[in-house]
């Protein structure tokens, strides 16, 4: 043994810290920009696209529309997107804060899947009513509802993917195992 710090440091275990979770990070944030910006785009761009399906159908009924809420959760979604882009960036440089920007990003994550996909089912139940009760409309004679539950499906198992990945790789184990402190230090 030296007494030399420079020596010392040495020989000291390197932390195991995983690059690839990082870099799988920054991808799934710019995905998730991407797929945000698509959101926003469509739902701004509605009227646009559903012109030459309003001359032949009339105007769209309002519970066909995006709720107010869904755009919030879309400027949500693009705040959280960052966050997790910046996480992975500090993973992948070996900062230390970035264990806790994923622990965060996938709190926030998995409370956002969860209520994106409250929003959809309670849009999904109120097309289903409207269809139900207009039968005779033709929107609701166009209208499939059952592709509005798998889109919701698809879109719940991808949003809630990587949060609940983040949440058990970065738990107290493996913030042991990357050189952290203990999961009760963080709070």
């Amino acid at each position: 043994m030296t007494t030399d710090p420079l020596q010392a440091n040495e020989f000291a275990p390197i932390p195991k810290w995983p690059k690839t979770v990082g870099i799988i990070s920054v991808c799934w944030g710019g995905l998730g920009l991407l797929c945000n910006g698509c959101g926003a785009a469509g739902i701004l761009m509605q009227s646009t696209f559903l012109k030459s399906a309003e001359e032949q159908l009339g105007p769209m009924p309002d519970v066909m529309k995006p709720p107010p809420a869904q755009l919030g959760l879309i400027a949500i979604g693009f705040v959280w997107t960052i966050l997790l882009i910046i996480a992975g960036i500090l993973l992948i440089s070996r900062k230390q804060v970035s264990i806790t920007l994923h622990l965060i990003y996938a709190i926030g994550g998995i409370l956002l899947g969860f209520v994106g996909a409250f929003v959809g089912v309670r849009q999904n139940l109120a097309i289903a009513q409207w269809v139900q009760s207009n039968p005779t409309d033709k929107w609701a004679q166009n209208a499939n509802p059952a592709l509005g539950w798998i889109f919701l499906a698809v879109g719940l198992v991808l949003g809630l993917a990587w949060p609940f990945f983040c949440a058990a790789w970065f738990s107290a184990k493996r913030r042991a195992d990357l050189g952290g402190t203990a999961m009760s230090e963080i709070v």
